[in-house]
């Protein structure tokens, strides 16, 4: 059709052209939505994982409750269950070191042994030796072990393997050997490196090597086995490594800083020069774990929020 406009001109327009401008105009509207549509689900996904990183997550651990110890504090080098209400805990540093069975309902120390001024004590275990019980206390750089009857009573002294030069962390488990179940003693001695040892005559039977992150592991402290991995607690820090001494491997790392800081913040713990988190101790009859720490007024049960 024909069509005048201002000016008096005429001026002549195709239906064909128009229909097809207007196609046109279509087209590129419905590949504008097209895209979109296509931005908007593309970033679902995206927006899903933000939605899910900003949920709570629920914490490893718990505390269930909480142990005041009345003073002397004890530096803790080693920590365990003897029945359901008595802790054996080894206590270093020269000139203090002993260990002593510690009452958990009344917080009290017994049937203490003090050791010589030349002694620097480090970890300690129960374990039965020719259906014998016996506690096996471990030194520093002196390289002895001491051997107790049940009720605290020095019986032996041993010198440590020629490969071990120090005693940190120690504790034991049965495992299968060549078809038949031996008990095994597991020590640290500050590397990253777990020594297994024979209970009766303290020969050095392997030694499992960790890593984390690429990097080795060292610093491997107080020690203690809980549903067949070993626990180890890592020295100047508030972490706890999940040993698997089958795989040999690091299964996880544990932060424990909140239970650090409320020592340091409540307590004035001198956290930060070495008197850190150390000391794990595990009753399987009822699942409770305890942990505390170097000079530190309390012992924490705690509850994990994790299966192994």
């Amino acid at each position: 059709y024909q069509r005048r406009v201002h000016g008096g001109c005429l001026i002549s327009i195709s239906c064909k052209r128009r229909f097809m401008a207007n196609c046109s105009t279509a087209t590129l509207l419905a590949a504008a939505l097209l895209v979109l549509l296509s931005s908007v689900h593309a970033v679902e996904p995206r927006e899903q994982a933000t939605l899910q990183s900003k949920k709570k997550k629920k914490p490893t651990y718990e505390v269930v409750k909480y142990y005041d110890r009345p003073s002397p504090q004890y530096y803790t080098q080693g920590l365990l269950f003897v029945d359901d209400n008595t802790l054996l805990e080894s206590a270093g540093r020269y000139q203090h070191s002993q260990i002593h069975l510690l009452d958990l309902g009344t917080m009290r120390t017994n049937h203490k042994h003090k050791l010589s001024d030349k002694y620097f004590a480090e970890g300690c275990d129960l374990v039965s030796v020719n259906g014998e019980d016996k506690v096996v206390q471990l030194t520093w750089r002196e390289r002895k072990f001491f051997v107790y009857d049940k009720n605290l009573n020095l019986q032996r002294k041993e010198n440590y393997p020629a490969q071990i030069q120090e005693g940190w962390g120690l504790s034991h488990r049965v495992d299968m050997e060549n078809g038949q179940k031996v008990t095994n003693l597991y020590m640290s001695d500050g590397s990253n490196q777990i020594h297994v040892l024979d209970p009766s005559t303290f020969e050095l039977k392997r030694s499992l090597s960790f890593y984390h992150d690429g990097k080795p592991l060292k610093m491997l402290n107080e020690l203690e086995f809980v549903n067949s991995k070993l626990y180890a607690n890592v020295y100047l820090s508030s972490k706890i490594a999940v040993l698997d001494v089958d795989q040999e491997l690091v299964e996880r790392m544990l932060d424990l800083t909140k239970l650090s800081k409320k020592a340091r913040d409540k307590y004035k713990v001198d956290v930060d020069n070495g008197y850190v988190l150390n000391g794990i101790a595990y009753n399987p009859k009822n699942d409770k774990l305890l942990v505390t720490g170097k000079m530190w007024p309390f012992l924490a049960e705690i509850k994990l929020n994790y299966q192994h």
